[in-house]
């Protein structure tokens, strides 16, 4: 077991002090935010603080509420079995919610659950089928994915929370230190998918914006609304911290083309949840959050730079077409995990937490299926890629192959510059494989259909898509082995560049493009 720091101890405590404080004013707050109370602590013991307040002493359990001031009681210095911190996308709801799943998986559940000034929360896990023992303690502290890699990096937590892709400075720093890769399979853990959406108020007559009007909106180049169709109305930005990795996602993508950065004059807010509850209700306000905390708020869709039109579904998350996308991670470093850190990243990326997943609002990694996914705005896109008579061929080709067919969200995607597939693809294979294996998929056949972005000629594409469909069927046999699939007709095809999902103009549209889909009929 590696050794904290003092600091981090006494962050992942669990037990309240010592009852014999001195008396000093304190707030308590329900975890829905629809009750407090204000008074002098008098004690806190058992898993109950007493409060002196105006109306008389209160006793409230303290696995109920947060507490704020400087009386509230401090934990002691006791480590906590597992430490995780960062993403309060993640931290806030999905990764307790996550502990409850795994506590459940064991026959145990969390028995308290106590919350702190810094963002922290802890859950204490008991056994409820054998005495009723305390079988561990898990701290939580959601305060940015870069708080969370940063504590990774000091050795200071188990697990860390990220809405965000590694930073390769922090690759560097971890390899430096000769603790592993944060790129590896066995150190990056995906979790779930998120779109982040742009939001305004439903009084707001615009349901679409472009990137370069998202750009001017965020970076202070427009003002008013009425300078790209709106309403005579002041426009107020609101964006989440620099050490947000929803901020860090949002201006990598929106900001690239155009150069521009976030405004200093933005409204900053330490949550999405704030963010939404304040755009819901001012015409004149807009704002980013993730895909779970849209709330009452509207969200626009996307037109990118070339045209197309994007809407955020769940299905075009776990596609990962939709361009304002991100991937929730858990990153490790290479060493020994505690046996129940372990044992929580690895219900975390399983089948068994979809439902969690779901409940905290966010897209989970299931098999989903469209029926007729080969939309009319994708026919156009792929027409107007066909511009020679191989390129016309391919495409009637294209519309008989998949005419009828059901496209699964599986989406396989390559490293960048690489011909190797990412680490949500690898492990993408076990869930494909465990749906193929329905009894209601017995007997059909399964196309992987590969694509490429517009780069080179027209031919050299085809033949890389076909290339990099087979490499991918060779995979799926391969996982297995030959036998798991015997009852599947598997087939490889490619068709280059043409069913464009992204903007061939520019690099992240480039990405998306370069894929394999599976579809099944």
């Amino acid at each position: 077991m590696r050794s904290f720091s003092t600091t981090a101890l006494v962050a992942a405590g669990l037990s309240f002090s010592n009852p014999a404080m001195s008396a000093q004013d304190i707030t308590l707050k329900s975890q829905d935010g629809s009750i407090n109370v204000e008074g002098t602590l008098i004690s806190s013991e058992d898993g109950v603080i007493t409060i002196r307040t105006a109306v008389g002493d209160m006793r409230v359990p303290a696995n109920k509420v947060a507490c704020s001031g400087a009386g509230c009681p401090q934990p002691v210095t006791s480590a906590a079995d597992v430490i995780v911190r960062g993403s309060d996308t993640i931290g806030d709801e999905l990764m307790p919610l996550l502990v409850e799943g795994y506590a459940n998986v064991m026959q145990s559940s969390v028995a308290a659950r106590q919350t702190y000034d810094d963002n922290m929360t802890n859950l204490m896990v008991k056994d409820d089928f054998g005495a009723g023992d305390q079988l561990m303690t898990v701290a939580v502290q959601a305060a940015g994915s870069s708080v969370g890699l940063r504590a990774l990096l000091a050795d200071e937590t188990h697990i860390a929370m990220s809405s965000r892709a590694a930073r390769r400075s922090e690759v560097v720093a971890l390899l430096d230190q000769g603790r592993g890769d944060l790129l590896d399979l066995d150190q990056e853990y995906i979790i779930a998918v998120d779109s982040i959406l742009t939001i305004v108020s439903p009084k707001n007559q615009i349901d679409a914006l472009s990137v370069d009007q998202i750009s001017g909106l965020f970076s202070g180049r427009y003002t008013n609304w009425s300078e790209i169709g709106g309403a005579d109305i002041p426009v107020t930005v609101y964006s989440r911290p620099e050490t947000s990795g929803t901020r860090s996602v949002f201006e990598g993508q929106i900001f690239a083309a155009s150069g521009e950065a976030m405004s200093p004059n933005v409204v900053v807010l330490p949550s999405s949840g704030e963010i939404s509850d304040r755009v819901a209700v001012e015409p004149g306000a807009i704002g980013y959050v993730g895909f779970a905390q849209k709330r009452e708020a509207k969200s626009v869709d996307l037109i990118a730079t070339c045209g197309i039109r994007m809407i955020a579904t769940a299905f075009s998350a776990k596609t990962e077409e939709y361009p304002l996308q991100r991937r929730l991670r858990l990153f490790t470093d290479s060493g020994r995990l505690p046996d129940h850190a372990r044992g929580l990243v690895d219900f975390a990326i399983s089948s068994d937490a979809d439902g969690l997943i779901q409940k905290a609002g966010f897209i989970d990694l299931s098999v989903d299926t469209a029926e007729g996914a080969l939309d009319s705005t994708r026919l156009m896109a792929a027409a107007g890629e066909a511009n020679d008579a191989l390129a016309l061929k391919m495409l009637r080709e294209m519309m008989l192959e998949l005419n009828g067919a059901t496209r699964l969200s599986t989406t396989f995607r390559f490293k960048t510059g690489s011909t190797e597939l990412d680490n949500k693809s690898l492990r993408d294979f076990d869930r494909l494989v465990e749906h193929l294996q329905l009894p209601e998929n017995q007997g059909k056949e399964v196309l992987l259909v590969g694509y490429t972005d517009s780069d080179g000629a027209f031919s050299s594409n085809a033949e890389l898509s076909r290339a990099r469909a087979k490499a991918v069927r060779r995979a799926l046999v391969g996982h297995n082995g030959p036998d798991a699939l015997s009852s599947i007709r598997l087939a490889a095809a490619g068709y280059g560049e043409l069913s464009p999902v992204g903007c061939n103009d520019d690099f992240k549209g480039r990405e998306r493009n370069r894929r394999v889909e599976v579809w099944i009929r």
